[in-house]
């Protein structure tokens, strides 16, 4: 069975391995401009996980603590607009700025998600198996 901690580190393992991917393909079809927003788009979902991650052990810390649901609610809420927000700002100033191609920036915020999908399905095939 594979644990949060075990689940995260191959997240972020595999989506790094397919951010580089990624980047480097949209660098020789687009262009320098795409590679950059690759690595940009990449970037950002990393962080983004990352802050998923960290909510998610804060939350599983205070479960133990039974601290109120509101307090439970703000902390998911704040730390997801704080997310969100952080997100919104690097993206919009990387196009802004320019310089940063808007298809490889797109097609690299989908790394994350796939990462996240490929790592849950092998996960769940090796605990059918055992």
């Amino acid at each position: 069975m594979m644990g949060v901690r075990e689940l995260a580190q191959r997240v972020y393992a595999l989506a790094g391995v397919l951010t580089i991917a990624v980047a480097s393909a949209a660098g020789l079809v687009w262009g320098r401009a795409d590679l950059l927003g690759a690595l940009v788009g990449g970037a950002v979902m990393l962080l983004n996980f990352a802050g998923l991650n960290w909510v998610a052990a804060r939350l599983a810390l205070s479960l133990g603590q039974t601290p109120s649901r509101g307090a439970r609610r703000a902390l998911v809420v704040s730390a997801s607009g704080a997310r969100l927000v952080l997100a919104a700002l690097i993206l919009g100033g990387a196009l802004t700025l320019g310089g940063v191609g808007a298809r490889g920036l797109v097609v690299a915020l989908l790394v994350v998600p796939s990462a996240v999908v490929a790592v849950g399905l092998l996960g769940a095939r090796t605990a059918d198996v055992a």
